[in-house]
């Protein structure tokens, strides 16, 4: 295992000649899983927590996403954060996963992914959000409820167990996160109706034209 204070001295470093550059490093070794290190201590002041969080940014840059979440997950275990930080934070967390995701070739949503949007939710749960945060929420809510329906095989499968949604564009943000198919390709819609406080889409797979109908609750929509 990588000793956190090795990693912490050879990415700071890096840091420096990432954050200098006008195009980031092309980096070509094996992607580094979020587990395949030990964490890295809180930053002990917001002196320290600048230093993380410029070190997770040049990672980022550089395409390294499982070193980027390293340091914001330190930073979101300190308590030099206020409110909106900690959720810009936790969108910043959820932009490294991805990135590590990309390397992997991942195409779905892992446990630390799904942890990071669900952080990030909490989070900007208690803010008045503008029209970014506004789009990042309902991005982490399609993202999150796409990942449910892979899991759970009863789920917005018929009018008794529909997905419940929280705004009018919910559910088509859901079928935009969803994939199908052997290539892991895109639904397009088919079909709308409405019965009550329920609407039924149908959808077609992109990639085998595949048919599949979710049914949403959208009653308490906004």
């Amino acid at each position: 295992m990588v000793r956190a204070s090795l990693l912490l001295t050879l990415l700071v470093s890096a840091s420096i000649t990432a954050c200098v550059s006008a195009a980031p490093a092309i980096i070509v070794e094996t992607p580094v899983e979020a587990a395949a290190v030990e964490p890295l201590p809180p930053p002990r002041t917001p002196a320290e927590a600048q230093i993380f969080l410029s070190a997770s940014i040049a990672a980022l840059r550089a395409g390294e996403g499982a070193h980027a979440a390293l340091f914001l997950d330190a930073i979101l275990r300190s308590d030099h954060l206020t409110d909106r930080g900690r959720a810009n934070l936790y969108w910043l967390l959820v932009d490294a996963h991805r990135a590590r995701l990309a390397r992997l070739g991942a195409t779905h949503a892992d446990v630390a992914l799904v942890d990071a949007l669900g952080g990030f939710l909490v989070a900007a749960d208690v803010l008045e959000a503008d029209a970014d945060m506004a789009l990042q929420q309902a991005e982490a809510r399609a993202v999150l409820t796409a990942t449910r329906l892979r899991i759970d095989p009863d789920l917005g499968q018929s009018p008794a167990a529909p997905i419940i949604v929280e705004d009018a564009s919910d559910p088509a943000g859901v079928i935009a996160a969803l994939r199908c198919g052997p290539r892991d390709e895109p639904y397009y819609e088919r079909q709308v109706s409405s019965v009550g406080g329920l609407e039924s889409r149908e959808l077609v797979c992109a990639g085998d034209g595949t048919l599949r109908t979710l049914w949403f609750d959208v009653s308490l929509a906004r």
